[in-house]
């Protein structure tokens, strides 16, 4: 096996894991999407019930709470968007690196 073709190898394998990454990346922005949905309805749910009876005080602690698991789920999303970008980014660089590779496999040159 020539250099050129160890470096087209290389290339693919660092391509698959950051695509692996990727994915993995996205199913926990999807996970984070899913409980902020279900810690939203629960905010509104005990906001509903608070009005019912708005000197309860374990009512209000779980608003707290709620409030709290909200925040930490959209600072999870942050974190993992900014590093998906990242990801992208490198799966788009790794990308060029393949398609000069290629090109000098088309042209002949081993």
């Amino acid at each position: 096996m020539s250099e050129q073709d160890l470096h087209r190898a290389d290339l693919l394998t660092r391509r698959l894991a950051a695509v692996g990454e990727a994915a993995t990346l996205n199913a926990r922005i999807l996970k984070s999407t899913q409980q902020l949905a279900g810690v939203e309805m629960e905010m509104l749910r005990i906001e509903l019930e608070l009005q019912r009876r708005p000197s309860d005080a374990d009512l209000a602690d779980a608003l707290e709470t709620a409030r709290d698991q909200f925040a930490a789920a959209q600072q999870n999303q942050n974190e993992c968007a900014g590093l998906l970008e990242d990801c992208e980014q490198e799966i788009a660089e790794i990308d060029r690196q393949l398609a000069i590779a290629m090109a000098g496999l088309a042209g002949g040159k081993r």
